[in-house]
């Protein structure tokens, strides 16, 4: 009998291991790691996992105050977005602003960085400090006269300025604004008339002249009936480049996650209604 009863309990404890849930896999060790899981879950569209895994990588990467944040907050940004849950990277976007100061002012891609927060800070109804970001974008550019280093430049820059016209139309009547929009659409006409034979430098120029044109018709803005003739003239040449070059035609950039690429765009705020 008591070996019956031995036995059963061996078959008993038996049973019940093969029962048992299987561990499950650990999660990623370091940066490198989660964001390989990142790039993995990116190339099936699993949005939500890439989400998970681009914030174990910015908690890794924030732990040692490494630049690499700033490649995780866009990775976790970009995964929200197309979750259709963008608000779920305001952490990060804030924790970002608030730890690497220093290391934004030079980084590659701080205007785009900036211009999404900001916009989505706006889209939230947090519209003071969706403005105050969008203006820290346009602070990189300063003295440059719309100078451009890359055809990239441009558009990225022209993005900033349609999303500040449009943040700013509920205070058009504030003489900051009604000034700004002076000096950058007279700076815009001017950099259109230059570049007429390198539209491909300049894209995105009608869209923020257009912007530029809306709240100055409400300041009553003098210049506004110049901008409007030089945005029609110039919407065909830069359709005709965007058909030729679909690349041109939105301000996007591909980043490396770890085995594969991400598409991260300049985010565009909504006319006023």
């Amino acid at each position: 009998m008591r070996r019956l009863h031995i036995a059963s309990l061996a078959v008993a404890a038996s049973i019940a291991g093969c029962s048992r849930a299987p561990e499950p896999p650990a999660g990623p060790a370091n940066y490198a790691e989660a964001m390989t899981q990142a790039s993995k879950h990116w190339e099936l569209d699993r949005w939500s996992e890439a989400f998970a895994a681009c914030d174990e990588a910015f908690r890794y990467a924030d732990r040692d105050h490494d630049d690499k944040a700033l490649h995780a907050v866009e990775c976790a940004a970009e995964a929200a977005s197309r979750m259709g849950r963008p608000e779920m990277a305001l952490a990060h976007y804030a924790r970002l602003f608030e730890a690497y100061p220093d290391k934004l002012r030079t980084a590659a891609g701080r205007q785009r960085l900036a211009n999404n927060y900001g916009v989505l800070l706006i889209e939230r109804g947090r519209r003071d400090e969706g403005i105050a970001r969008l203006e820290w974008a346009m602070q990189a550019y300063a003295g440059t006269d719309y100078q451009i280093t890359g055809y990239r430049s441009f558009p990225a820059r022209a993005m900033i300025v349609k999303n500040l016209a449009r943040a700013y139309y509920g205070a058009a009547s504030d003489l900051a604004v009604r000034a700004w929009v002076r000096e950058q659409g007279t700076m815009l006409h001017e950099h259109m008339e230059r570049s007429a034979r390198g539209v491909h430098l300049a894209m995105g120029a009608s869209s923020a002249l257009d912007a530029l044109v809306v709240i100055g018709r409400r300041q009553a803005n003098t210049d506004t009936p110049s901008w409007d003739a030089k945005v029609r003239e110039w919407e065909p040449l830069e359709e005709e480049v965007a058909r030729r070059h679909p690349g041109l035609a939105r301000v996007c950039e591909s980043i490396a996650l770890r085995t594969t690429m991400m598409e991260t765009c300049m985010r565009e705020l909504k006319p006023a209604p």
